[in-house]
């Protein structure tokens, strides 16, 4: 979000002062990327699509969407934003009211210093929203939505508790199925990190068959009316679901498993029971969901002069076959997407793994082409 502000404020700045505040505030890649070239197969099977691609511009990317779409005589596509996420514009008054609290998960007492001012300037500053929003715009017959900042279980506790008409109210008796939505939608959220990407027992989804690490397969969830679910990936794809895979990713940021707070619901994690149903199918059940607190998660992004480097880190046992493996899977897959996209693949690299035995197992993966 952080990133998306400052891009937009740059964009202000050299278009004018009369340009709108988040100028290219969203994923425009989303549009290019993702809904163009599937658009033909998203109409064909009636899928409706679900996306928080809006960033700090939910309505611009829908104003987006829909001129493309009246381009290509699709006009009668009916698109959605849900927004009101972004806080920055009423951040003075809500600071004034007492509105901002800091919070730590663990034991409830936030670190005063990790709060802010009034006058503090902020890059961003947005409330973490639920799926109701969501459920509301596909009452309405949206057939795409773009959302603004909203949690990740969210999408995909919006069109489950759609299509069984659960109450999302804090005194509704389907808590428990809100609940274990919500749990599915926070084991798929990082997407192949439940089937075997980063995973502890790495070898089982790098050496795994149909393309291994180069062709993982993204989860898939199926839900069941009472609450149980199954988590799955696409036949003929690489990547593995597992017992131990699924665990690692449900326990995930959680911190407390018994209260993992979410907008929608509080959700216990602490009997729930996963059993391998099948060879890469997991059963997941036993979520239970109380109501949620009366408050919204919300991030706020300062830009205090200092610039964050990212590195992939590969840890433990076996770090430098595992990088160079790595390496070999994300040239392999980065040649896949531009043989699909008509561009001349990659010939000529070198896969390093500089500091293998100086970082005393922990060794940086480093890609130069």
């Amino acid at each position: 979000m952080g990133l998306l502000a400052r891009r937009s404020r740059a964009a202000s700045k050299q278009n004018g002062p009369g340009t709108a505040p988040h100028t290219s505030g969203y994923i425009g890649e989303f549009l290019t990327y993702v809904l163009a070239p599937l658009l033909p197969q998203l109409l064909a099977n009636k899928t409706r699509v679900i996306t928080n691609a809006g960033g700090l511009d939910p309505v611009g990317l829908k104003e987006l969407i829909e001129k493309f779409l009246r381009e290509k005589k699709k006009g009668d596509i009916k698109v959605a934003a849900v927004w009101g996420d972004d806080l920055l514009p009423q951040k003075s008054q809500l600071a004034r009211s007492g509105a901002f609290k800091p919070f730590e998960p663990l034991n409830g007492k936030g670190k005063p210093e990790e709060m802010f001012s009034e006058e503090d300037s902020l890059l961003s500053l947005n409330a973490y929203l639920g799926a109701g929003p969501i459920v509301a715009a596909l009452n309405s017959g949206a057939q795409i939505i773009v959302t603004g900042r909203v949690v990740d279980s969210a999408l995909v506790l919006a069109p489950l508790a759609y299509s069984y008409k659960w109450d999302l109210s804090p005194t509704s008796t389907d808590l428990d199925k809100v609940a274990s939505a919500s749990l599915a939608g926070h084991i798929i959220e990082c997407g192949v990190q439940c089937t075997g990407g980063n995973f502890t027992d790495w070898r089982d989804g790098a050496f795994s068959p149909y393309g291994d690490w180069s062709n993982m397969g993204y989860p898939i969830v199926e839900f069941h009316s009472n609450g149980m679910f199954t988590i799955t990936k696409p036949r003929q794809t690489g990547g593995v679901v597992n017992v131990l895979s699924v665990a690692e990713q449900m326990l995930y940021e959680v911190l407390d498993p018994a209260n993992y707070l979410l907008p929608d619901v509080n959700l216990d994690l602490s009997n729930v029971r996963l059993t391998q149903d099948a060879h890469d199918s997991v059963r997941v059940h036993g979520a239970r969901g109380s109501p949620p607190t009366p408050w919204l998660k919300c991030t706020a992004i300062r830009q205090n002069g200092y610039r964050i480097e990212g590195a992939l880190i590969i840890p433990g046992h076996e770090a430098r076959l595992k990088a160079r493996i790595l390496g070999d899977a994300l040239i392999r897959r980065v040649n896949m997407i531009l043989k699909r996209m008509e561009i001349a693949e990659i010939t000529d690299y070198r896969v390093e793994t500089p500091g293998a035995e100086e970082a005393f197992g922990y060794i940086f993966f480093c890609l130069l082409i």
